[in-house]
């Protein structure tokens, strides 16, 4: 410790320290950026440089690059729509552009950011129009990560049974598009109002707003949501008279992904919790992963396997809807409950040690408070920020038990 005197020198010499040490790992990053980029452009060559700036000028991914292209092309739209007769639809009309939309459970935020945006402007719905991908296409301008343990024909499967069963699921809906060809586009930007509203067809935009969460669905019941139809209830109940389920149900969505797999569910947890639930009056129904949906899952002994949920969004937002609670592990299928105010969930391990996507930075870079549930939540949606531990899931489950009794 210093002497009093010299008391003003310590702290001064401690915040000099505190900043030279935070200018030095700024820089550090900087240099790591640079020393990334230069990797790319020796191991990809110089067109591949040229095509990904020509790619962040048309969909920017920076924030400083954005802010300013964003900037130009809003001033330019005001100033267009004083030149040309005003389009007054009924419809607001969603682009949703597979050349920079990732095909995932992410789409459902879409469908909830359209509703939105729709009735803000007081639509009497939205349409969904699917543009395809250029032919020119150049995947080492996409997420290496996703691409690859996603290919083609995983991509292509996943339109057809994740993303077109959703749009059915979105209650404000009226409709789809699925544009044969891709210059398509720029006739319903001509003639028609869409959304993303900078979204013109050379300048891309994919429209999901990562506000929404924060700081549109500010309170519950802002939006109709997703809502599971009449026929996949039915079907549901059918299932459970079948398999002589007569008790509380209480699902358990798997994770087991070969892709961030800091979020993949503890397995060995989740079979205890699944015996827990037996002796205590409760059913356990496992949901597997899609992309392991036919893995042996005989560690879940007391409980039932719904395979089917796996490959039919109906039957999985029925069961969702139909069940006592529902648990997640951070995934986008959890989107099908968050969004569906009929449900119950509790979603553990919002924090997974090893993800680089669900990360203390990505929280911060949205709003989101550590610790907290989303605004829009009602009082039996959750989320647990500890890890999928059996201790941690029993404590989460006995107090919503105690909150929640079954009538």
């Amino acid at each position: 410790m210093f002497p009093p005197k010299l008391r003003f020198f310590e702290i001064y010499s401690v915040g000099f320290c505190t900043q030279f040490r935070r200018l030095l790992k700024i820089k550090s990053n900087m240099l790591l950026k640079k020393n990334m980029l230069l990797k790319k452009i020796r191991d990809k060559g110089l067109l591949w440089f040229f095509n990904r700036l020509r790619m962040e000028i048309r969909n920017p991914t920076k924030k400083f690059s954005k802010a300013l292209i964003d900037l130009f092309l809003g001033a330019r739209k005001k100033i267009g729509k004083l030149f040309k007769k005003e389009i007054n639809d009924e419809l607001l009309y969603l682009i949703y552009d597979l050349e920079i939309c990732d095909i995932t459970y992410s789409f459902a935020d879409m469908l909830i950011d359209a509703e939105f945006e729709a009735k803000k402007q007081r639509k009497k719905g939205f349409v969904v129009v699917i543009v395809p991908r250029s032919t020119s296409r150049r995947s080492d301008l996409s997420f290496e990560e996703y691409n690859s343990v996603v290919d083609d024909h995983s991509k292509l499967w996943r339109l057809q049974n994740i993303i077109m069963p959703l749009i059915l699921l979105s209650v404000f809906c009226r409709g789809t598009y699925i544009l044969p060809r891709r210059d398509d586009v720029f006739k319903f930007v001509k003639n028609h109002e869409v959304y993303p509203y900078l979204y013109d067809g050379v300048n891309l935009r994919a429209p999901y707003d990562p506000i929404l969460r924060y700081e549109k669905l500010v309170r519950p019941n802002l939006v109709e949501g997703l809502r599971a139809l009449p026929q996949g209830l039915r079907y549901v109940q059918d299932w459970l008279q079948v398999n002589r389920i007569h008790t509380p149900i209480v699902t358990i969505t798997i994770r087991s992904s070969p892709f961030d797999t800091g979020r993949n569910s503890d397995i060995d947890a989740w079979s205890k919790f699944t015996s827990y639930l037996l002796v205590s009056g409760y059913h356990a129904v496992i949901i597997p992963d899609t992309d392991n949906a036919f893995g042996k899952e005989s560690a879940f002994e007391g409980g039932s396997i719904f395979r089917e949920c796996s490959w039919n969004m109906g039957l999985r937002a029925a069961i969702y809807e139909t069940a006592f609670l529902n648990f997640f592990v951070p995934n986008g299928c959890t989107d099908l409950a968050a969004f569906n105010p009929s449900c119950s969930y509790i979603c553990m391990n919002m924090l997974p040690v090893g993800s680089s996507v669900t990360t203390e930075e990505a929280y911060k870079a949205v709003g989101h408070i550590i610790g907290d549930d989303y605004k829009f939540a009602t009082d039996k949606q959750r989320l647990c920020w500890k890890p999928d531990t059996f201790e941690n899931i029993k404590v989460e489950f006995d107090r919503f038990v105690s909150e929640n009794p079954v009538c």
